[in-house]
This record gives C-alpha cells, structure tokens and sequence, in this order.
C-alpha cells in the first residue's frame, strides 16, 4: 500500500501511533465506589485516602454516575451545597465511559473533545473496571491542550477567549513535536476550535434572549470532519425554527471574529439551507457535511431530500473532478496536468483537496453527513459507491497529504510566519517528490474511473 511504502522508505515526518495500549492497562488509581445517598463528606474523604480523582456512585438502574474531585469543590463553593447533602446532588448522572479495550489515544481524544478528565471503564457485560483520568493518558500525549480546554471553558469574557485562542498556534507545535500523527494533530485542533466557537455561542447567550429550542451551529468543512490545520478556515452556519435577534447574531459574528474564527455568520430554517439546492459551498456543506455544535433542534436538521439528490450528486462530482492534480516536478516548476509549470506547489489544492472532495461525493452517495474523510472513504466502500482498492488508497494518499502539509505548516511557525501551502519545488527533496508522485497518481487513477 501507498501509505507503507512512504513509511517503509523512512519519510522523516515524525510519524507515530501513541496510545495504542487498552485503557484497561493504563489505569493508575484504586477504584471508589459509592452508594447515591452517601454523603459528600464521606466520599470526599475515601477519595482522599485512594488518591482518587474520582468516584463512581453505583445507580438503582445497575448504570453508574461519576464525581470527581473539581465536581466537589466547585460545587460546594459556587453553590453553597453543604458537605452532609448526598454525593448524588453534584454527580454527574449517567457518566461517560469506555470500553477496556479502546486504545489510551483514542479515549484521551473523546476527552479532551467532551471536556471531561476522567472517564469509568465498563466491560461489555456492565461491570466497572476502574476510571481513567486524563493524568493516566499524558505519557502518551502532551498536556499543554488540556490546560488550553480548561481555559477556554473558563472564559468569562470575549477578551479571556480571544486570549487563548493566540495560544492554539504554540499547542499545535508542542503537538507536533510529540511525534503525533497529522491526523492526531488535526483532530485536537478541530476540538480546541469546537471549544471556541461553543464558548462564543454561550457567552453571546448569556446576555440574549434566545428560544429554549430551534436554534442550532453546525461546524462545516475540515472543522465537521476534525480535519482542521493551522492553515484551515473555520467555518459554521446556523440551522433554525425562526430568525434569532440580530444583535445576538452580531455579538457571536464579533467574538469568533476576535478569537481569529469567521466572523460571518448565516443563519437559515432547514427548509431555507434546502432551498438553495446546493449552489455554493456552505449550502452544499450544511447539507453534506456538517455537525452540530450547539443547541438544541426543534425539528430534523436538513438534508438532500429525494428530488434533490440527483442534482447534489452530480455537483460534487464537479467538484471532485474540477481539478486534476500535477504530474511531477521538474528542477524548479510544478509539471501541472495540462502541461503548464507552476513556481509553487499548493500542497492542499494539489493533493488535500482532490481526496476530499472526492471522499464528499462517495459519502454523499453513501448516505453519511457527520464523519471523517477517511471514515467517509470506508463507508463509500461498504455501499459500493467505491472498489475497496480505490478506498484504501484514497485513505492511505489522503493521511500521507495530510502529514506532508502539517509538516509544512510547523515550519512556517517555527519561523515565526503565518502557516500557508505554498511549497517551493527547489526545496523538496527526491524522496519527497516520490511521495508526492504516489498521491498524484492514487487521486489521478480514481479520478479517471470516475470520469468514465
């Protein structure tokens, strides 16, 4: 495969897969369970004993609740609740857990995505393992984007917020150095991002008038499929029952705006994004592509309804089609496919952008809407919408782009300069072009079958 031949001719990308240990192993602290009606006092004090974080209180329905140690002070503070009242008022209820066999990597990603620390580990027949905290997961990843999460949720204000959204360039570099993958980078990314525009929505509500319903921001584009790089453009769009207040609109508009987010903000019923047949882009994504952030529908979020679907089809083939990517390079120039020479490579038009807007097109047809490229590949190839062959090569080209492009990117900011995609040819070595070559030829192949 594509994919483990660039690995296997030892590409310097600083590829690895941390995390690929079962949660089960990686768990540190005892256990402490706890009945709901027992008081906070009490619980408080058996953790303390453990060095617990948290504590797991077994409910009547057999499910399991979580407290945890922050749940407790914050509570007892912020809402006076005295240390007699049962552990049941400041508990969480049902808790988030996980499987003991999901890998360490992936349960501090979901973490880090929902804004919790620790999560129970509950086997398939119901039984509590024990709970992971994020504290048991940093030796496989770095720390500083949890700190950049908390903060984010503490905002109290658009200057707070705009002041650690400056710090998400300096995570990303501190995530790249850890040797993880693009595709890992790009997800705690897309989360940070996810965290920013959540914030600027809550904090503009605090101060409007809203409905307790019908009001919904749906991420489109890399941030729906957590594809984001440093590079990328946020972009979002409102589903609703009716027309929000337009000063809440304008104050969610400027705080994205100062957080360094699109500050354009589109507001629509389901029937009006329909409307629109898929006539430009962000029609097309809130249709495709999308995923909800915040708030709460009144009615089905829109899709590609069934007269439709022929013609949103057809138009991101178009688009999957539009352009063809490069043949190679020659010392200098890019060798475009129409026989012109480039000076710069634009890694994402050239090889990012292809693999996406064709996975959008096989998802399309395949029915999915919230999903990654690459999960939007595999299921394209279950409906057989694509060969098994062109999917994986697809997946396997788009993770290699990815790698290349991010590489790029921590360069430009370990310069001190603004992240781009411009590639010099001069600069890319023999074993790189190879590479590059590989993805031309996988999206090239795929795409003159799609012609046909």
């Amino acid at each position: 495969p594509l994919l483990e031949r660039a690995r296997n001719r030892e590409l310097q990308l600083g590829i690895h897969d941390p995390g690929h240990e079962p949660v089960a192993t990686l768990i540190r602290a005892p256990t402490v369970r706890c009945e709901p009606m027992e008081s906070i006092r009490e619980v408080a004090r058996r953790m303390t004993a453990a060095g617990a974080g948290a504590a797991v209180v077994d409910l009547r329905d057999g499910g399991f609740g979580i407290v945890t140690d922050r749940d407790i002070r914050t509570k007892i503070v912020a809402q006076s609740v005295p240390l007699g009242a049962p552990v049941s008022s400041v508990m969480s209820s049902p808790a988030f857990s996980v499987a003991p066999d999901r890998l360490g990597g992936e349960v501090l990603f979901e973490l880090l995505e929902r804004g919790f620390r620790h999560a129970p580990v509950v086997n398939d027949r119901g039984q509590l393992v024990g709970v992971v905290e994020d504290a048991d997961l940093f030796a496989v990843q770095p720390r500083s984007w949890f700190g950049v999460r908390r903060s984010i949720a503490q905002a109290r204000g658009a200057d707070a917020l705009a002041a650690v959204a400056g710090r998400l360039p300096e995570v990303v570099v501190d995530l790249h150095r850890s040797n993880l993958r693009a595709l890992e980078v790009a997800r705690v990314l897309s989360a940070l991002v996810d965290a920013l525009t959540v914030r600027a929505l809550e904090l503009a509500a605090a101060t409007a008038q809203l409905p307790a319903d019908g009001l919904v921001w749906v991420a489109v584009g890399s941030q729906a499929r957590r594809e984001m790089t440093p590079a990328s453009i946020a972009r979002g769009a409102i589903v609703c029952s009716e027309p929000p207040p337009a000063d809440w609109l304008e104050s969610v508009g400027t705080t994205l705006s100062r957080c360094g987010l699109t500050g354009e903000v589109i507001a629509r019923t389901p029937a009006g994004w329909q409307a629109g047949l898929a006539e430009d882009e962000l029609e097309l994504t809130v249709l495709v592509e999308r995923r909800p952030l915040w708030g709460t529908p009144r009615e089905p979020l829109p899709v590609v309804e069934d007269g439709a679907r022929d013609r949103v089809l057809e138009a991101l083939a178009h688009r999957a089609l539009a352009y063809s990517p490069p043949t190679g390079f020659d010392a200098d120039s890019v060798l475009e496919a129409d026989g012109t020479r480039q000076a710069q490579l634009d890694i994402r038009r050239a090889a990012v952008i292809p693999i996406v807007e064709l996975a959008r097109w096989a998802g399309a047809a395949a029915g999915v809407v919230e999903c990654s490229t690459q999960d939007r590949l595999r299921v394209a190839s279950q409906a057989g919408v694509l060969s098994e062959g062109d999917a994986v090569t697809l997946a396997e080209a788009f993770e290699l782009a990815l790698e290349l492009r991010i590489r790029h990117h921590m360069e430009r900011l370990t310069a001190g300069e603004a992240p781009d995609d411009q590639l010099d040819p001069a600069h890319i070595s023999p074993l790189m072009r190879d590479h590059l070559r590989d993805v031309f030829r996988a999206v090239g192949s795929v795409q003159r079958r799609l012609r046909s």
